[in-house]
């Protein structure tokens, strides 16, 4: 344990200020690349005018050359180019603010990303240009005094009073974002995403809780295989109701089958396992089920089982076929 006595209320304010001044410095380096980022695309655009026939080509030797070179992944300079490009040439007070430090990267992010619809009303000559610097305005006065993510809920709203889309238009052009990615990750396994409407993911998230429950309520372990058992607690919500139609007896079994001697003991009623919190229980003299089994037959090697008094937690059943 550190003796330390504690930072002086001055050294934490230092500490602080500090991490503040390195957050603006950040922000502004971010401001500087993005500028870098915008003066590189103009470039392909001058290449692209004068030979149009090699555009796809030079485009994605560009952003694997940036990508190589930052190691990064050539989907986030995607990304990292169209927002520059964005952000330099209509959102100049954005850049501004991001240069001074008074705002972050996350920040902007959320402000160009929720920018779209009244981009694309101005596209359609349905809102004048001015109406983009208006949605600026407004969000850079969030930004410059709340977190990104509450930025991107009120950059939400000032988008949709400036475009006068309704909530059943915002649906509908959400649709359009619908899709399926899969991210593999290690051993075997990988990562589903879907992007679809609410009230399909609440439908798929609960057919697959049910489909989990009832798989877990109907596994057995190899112990409970072996032993050809299906222990339940018969006071809880989760017991399995068995089948007497489907459920296995003594006749249904071979006379060599492994499990038939373990089926007459329980038919019989003179088979059961000692509840663990009887403190009168000899293993020399009682005959029960830790007794009768083979190691190898007692479900997960553990006595939880039913005495035959009815002093137990959980009952016996034959198991399912």
């Amino acid at each position: 344990m550190s003796n330390s006595s504690p930072t002086p209320a001055t050294d934490r304010g230092v500490l602080l200020d500090a991490w503040v001044a390195t957050r603006a410095e950040i922000a502004r380096l971010d401001a500087q690349a993005a500028s870098l980022l915008a003066t590189r695309a103009g470039l392909f655009h001058v290449e692209e005018v004068a030979a149009p026939q090699d555009r796809d080509m030079a485009r994605r030797s560009m952003i694997a050359e940036y990508a190589v070179a930052g190691r990064l992944g050539n989907a986030t300079l995607v990304t990292a180019f169209a927002d520059a490009e964005l952000l330099t040439d209509s959102f100049p007070a954005l850049h501004a603010a991001l240069a001074s430090g008074v705002v972050s990267v996350s920040h902007v992010h959320q402000i160009l990303a929720e920018a779209t619809p009244v981009r694309d009303g101005i596209r359609d000559s349905v809102l004048p240009d001015e109406t983009l610097a208006m949605y600026e305005a407004a969000c850079l006065v969030i930004a410059e005094q709340d977190s990104p993510t509450r930025t991107r809920i009120h950059a939400r709203r000032i988008a949709a009073a400036l475009t006068g889309e309704t909530l059943t238009e915002r649906h509908e052009r959400a649709a359009s974002d619908r899709n399926v990615r899969i991210r593999r990750l290690e051993d075997g396994m990988a990562e589903l995403t879907v992007v679809l409407p609410e009230v399909y993911a609440v439908a798929i998230l609960d057919r697959l809780t049910q489909i989990a429950t009832h798989t877990a309520a109907t596994t057995r372990t190899k112990h409970q295989q072996d032993a050809g058992l299906v222990f339940a607690d018969p006071t809880g919500d989760a017991a399995i109701e068995l089948d007497p139609e489907t459920s296995c007896t003594v006749a249904d079994l071979d006379p060599w089958d492994p499990v038939r001697e373990t089926l007459e003991r329980i038919e019989s009623g003179t088979t059961w396992a000692l509840d663990p919190d009887h403190e009168d229980h000899d293993p020399a003299t009682d005959t029960c089920a830790a007794a009768n089994l083979t190691p190898r037959q007692i479900v997960d090697a553990r006595p939880e089982f039913v005495a035959a008094d009815g002093r137990t937690r959980q009952h016996v059943k034959p198991r399912i076929c």
